[in-house]
């Protein structure tokens, strides 16, 4: 819980009591690497957990570039299975099995969906029971506390933020 221990303002102690069954992990963007490649890589591990809901200020823009990410990832991973022999394939073959099944959508409202990306203005009315949260922009600390009290216990948030913050 990296996050909890930066906040220091008095203002800041909702969100910290907020925070007590939450996992919370900082991504910064690393050099040449993309934030949605870095968003797939990990959603990759997380997409059977439940319903996932990244917050970014263009989604749309975000959506086209995670899903690209997404793909390209799924062919990396099918050229690897393609290599094994036998048993050792089982496990990739359940990953992709799980990959080609993930929707994305960008459309608050849509059903059967399983990542949800939206604007900052729209998160309060999504990320109530979803199992993992991105958050792709910047948010006030009171914002934060906000979606905190919405997450069910033992959520995933992941900040991944370009400027590492």
């Amino acid at each position: 819980m990296h996050f909890a221990a930066e906040l220091d303002s008095p203002a800041d102690e909702g969100v910290k009591a907020s925070v007590e069954n939450l996992y919370i992990e900082h991504r910064p963007a690393k050099g040449a690497i993309a934030p949605t490649v870095d968003i797939a890589q990990h959603l990759q591990t997380r997409s059977s957990a439940g319903r996932v809901v990244v917050i970014a200020d263009n989604p749309y823009g975000f959506h086209s570039a995670l899903r690209k990410s997404w793909v390209a990832l799924q062919r990396r991973l099918e050229r690897e299975r393609a290599k094994l022999l036998g048993g050792s394939r089982s496990g990739l073959t359940l990953a992709l099995n799980r990959m080609h099944a993930v929707r994305f959508s960008s459309t608050p409202g849509v059903e059967g969906v399983d990542v949800l990306i939206v604007p900052p203005t729209e998160q309060l009315q999504v990320v109530d029971g979803c199992k993992t949260l991105y958050i792709c922009c910047g948010l006030g600390p009171e914002i934060y506390a906000q979606i905190f009290d919405l997450l069910p216990k033992s959520a995933v948030v992941v900040v991944s933020r370009a400027d590492g913050v």
